[in-house]
């Protein structure tokens, strides 16, 4: 992408390359409203999806050509693959939810009875646990709190986790590309998506440029692993799986 004609916010595609305002790169996970892919499933998800369309209820004698009973057989294994990630995850949340009742109980029932509007490790170490969850949600925090852990970072953690486990990774109903409006299917397909290289979260890939590019002369932190370098940001991966074909 040549951006040296092109003016950064003006909304024309001033170097006429298609691309409107691509003045730092290019976002392929959203729109031209400026609406943006935050969330997307686990290519084994939209795997599973397609192959559930077809086989799901049927048996391999159902399978007419070797081709079907090939794919047929390659649909079991997806399936089990995505059955024990749908469990694990649904275990994994469970216990989540079980973590910051326990804790969030206990820290409640604190503030209650000592009148206070922060609790420290010593109200933690002094509070008589008697039912189970209590006692569970104490030796957490307590554990956490050995460590630095204050419990209200402890809880606001365990939001945080809580928030990003909404099933979205392995939701089947889930159509998040409709937000793009292209056709997937289609590889040559070009200049849908948004000048918006920042997207919703900025995270993986500018962890990765600063790798790559971090400054190598100035002996301040690391060094970058090459010299002369100059990044063109690429969105095509939202948080979930990679999805684009670039």
């Amino acid at each position: 992408m040549d951006q040296s004609s092109e003016i950064a916010g003006n909304g024309i595609d001033d170097d006429k390359n298609g691309y409107i305002d691509d003045i730092h790169g290019w976002n392929f996970m959203g729109n031209k409203d400026g609406t943006n892919v935050a969330k997307d499933n686990l290519e084994l998800t939209r795997v599973y999806k397609d192959l559930k369309a077809k086989y799901d209820g049927k048996s391999i004698a159902d399978c007419k050509t070797k081709a079907d009973k090939k794919e047929f057989k390659f649909w079991q294994i997806v399936k089990a693959d995505y059955d024990k990630e749908f469990a694990e995850a649904e275990s994994q949340l469970n216990q989540y939810k079980f973590i910051n009742s326990a804790v969030s109980g206990v820290v409640t029932k604190i503030k209650k009875e000592k009148g206070v509007e922060k609790v420290t490790l010593e109200d933690l170490k002094a509070f008589d646990a008697k039912d189970q969850k209590d006692k569970q949600g104490k030796a957490i925090a307590l554990a956490q709190g050995s460590k630095g852990m204050e419990v209200e970072e402890l809880l606001e953690q365990l939001a945080e986790a809580l928030k990003s486990m909404d099933g979205s990774r392995l939701d089947v109903n889930a159509d998040t590309r409709a937000i793009v409006g292209d056709n997937y299917n289609d590889i040559n397909e070009k200049y849908y998506g948004n000048g918006d290289c920042k997207g919703p979260v900025l995270f993986h890939g500018t962890h990765v440029a600063g790798i790559i590019a971090a400054s190598r002369k100035n002996g301040i932190g690391m060094d970058g692993v090459a010299d002369n370098v100059r990044i063109m940001s690429v969105r095509c991966v939202p948080d979930g799986d990679e999805r684009d074909k670039m």
